[in-house]
């Protein structure tokens, strides 16, 4: 598919807690269901903005919908100059906000493929609700949540 901006696709605003703009996640993933290509396994979307499910939430680093095979995912929040601090160019800078996007993203793609958080044990999906949280948790899925990917790409 190609690129498509958040005005393109309507998608709703509001402004952070931080005074930032946020993107609407809720409404965003209804907009994207309707955009999945019928031979496409799932449809990901990646933005700069920061991200809120709805209005009483105050942010998410990704989110997707367990049925719908559609997900976003944020950017925002993984950039040290969202909080006002300098941005390293170095290699280990740009290592750590790589690991941190792979790892939620890695997450928010499982829950496409109808993976809910994992309770069984410390695992890539076990919920997290900061950056310190994701930080902390593996990189790995644990076996009974590998073996819903598997059941879900019917390849177990």
């Amino acid at each position: 598919l190609p690129a498509a901006s958040a005005a393109s696709l309507r998608a709703p605003t509001r402004v952070g807690g931080e005074g930032q703009t946020q993107l609407m996640a809720d409404a965003l993933l209804r907009t994207l269901r309707r955009r999945v290509p019928a031979d496409a396994l799932a449809l990901a979307a990646f933005t700069s903005t920061d991200l809120t499910p709805n209005e009483r939430w105050n942010y998410v680093f990704g989110k997707a919908c367990l049925k719908g095979r559609v997900g976003v995912f944020s950017f925002a929040r993984y950039d040290p100059a969202f909080f006002g601090e300098a941005r390293g160019d170095d290699a280990a800078a740009r290592a750590t906000l790589l690991r941190r996007a792979c790892r939620v993203l890695s997450h928010e793609v499982t829950h496409m493929l109808n993976v809910k958080h994992c309770v069984y044990y410390r695992c890539r999906m076990a919920g997290s609700e900061s950056l310190e949280q994701s930080d902390a948790s593996p990189t790995f899925l644990c076996p009974v949540c590998l073996r819903k990917v598997a059941t879900a790409l019917r390849c177990g």
